[in-house]
């Protein structure tokens, strides 16, 4: 694969990143809307949020020099430190509210403000290496 189409890809799945992380914010928010009780919403919010961090994960796969990327190291402190240890203390603790629950030595809330940081930083990533290709697209075009 040439330079140029393997920039098309990448910059294809860093807009489609972007969009389906900013999509997940609101989305997020009408699960805790709706799902009753809360523990609930939570099992489906965390279900959604392993899904969007599997799928940035793997697709990150196919990119030439991928471990170059911000993008795939952040997804995958989402998704392996983040997403799926929440999801698993979640539903091994149904029955305890989520703030006395303890994942990865932390209080739940606390590991809750950390991957909204996390989750934060990654939009960011994904919007500052899209920049970043498209740079570089336009300058290879030159």
């Amino acid at each position: 694969m040439n330079k140029i189409n393997g920039l098309k890809i990448r910059a294809r799945d860093l807009r489609i990143f972007l969009f389906t992380e900013v999509l997940t914010v609101p989305v997020v928010i009408l699960i805790f809307k709706f799902i009753e009780p809360k523990s609930h919403a939570g099992i489906v919010a965390g279900l959604f949020f392993v899904l969007i961090g599997a799928l940035l994960v793997l697709r990150n796969f196919s990119w030439v020099n991928y471990k170059k990327s911000p993008v795939f190291w952040l997804s995958c402190v989402h998704l392996f430190l983040i997403a799926l240890p929440m999801l698993v203390f979640r539903f091994m603790n149904l029955d305890i509210p989520f703030e006395e629950v303890r994942i990865l030595g932390l209080e739940g809330p606390v590991l809750h403000k950390i991957s909204e940081n996390v989750f934060m930083c990654l939009i960011v990533s994904t919007f500052g290496e899209l920049t970043y290709v498209r740079y570089q697209q336009n300058k290879l075009a030159e």
